[in-house]
Order: C-alpha cells, then sequence, then structure tokens
C-alpha cells in the first residue's frame, strides 16, 4: 500500500513495438488478428487510418 491507504500496482508493465504483420497485407485485408502480451487484439485499416481493438478477456 501507499503511505495515502491506496494500492500499489505490483505489476510493472513494459510496452514495447510488436510485429503483428505486413503493412501491406494488413491494408489488402483491411484487418488483422494477432495475439500481443497473451492479449488478442484486432487492428483494422479503414479510409487510410490503423485502428485497434483489444479484448477484455483474460
Amino acid at each position: 500500500m501507499n503511505l495515502d491507504g491506496s494500492a500499489q500496482d505490483t505489476e510493472k508493465r513494459e510496452y514495447s513495438s510488436v510485429w503483428v504483420g505486413r503493412e501491406d497485407d494488413i491494408k489488402k485485408s483491411e484487418r488483422i488478428t494477432a495475439v500481443v502480451h497473451a492479449r488478442e487484439v484486432v487492428i483494422f485499416y479503414h479510409k487510410g487510418e490503423y485502428h485497434r481493438f483489444k479484448s477484455t478477456h483474460t
């Protein structure tokens, strides 16, 4: 616990870039599903922009 009574985050998270697929392949298929750090993510390519959705299931 912190001095103010709040719980500490005991899990330190480190974020880094990950490779999920080739840019051309993602653009062609318009989406790709990958597992990143034990979570399923879907990356969409729509109207020239990338968007991601991550699963909230553990």
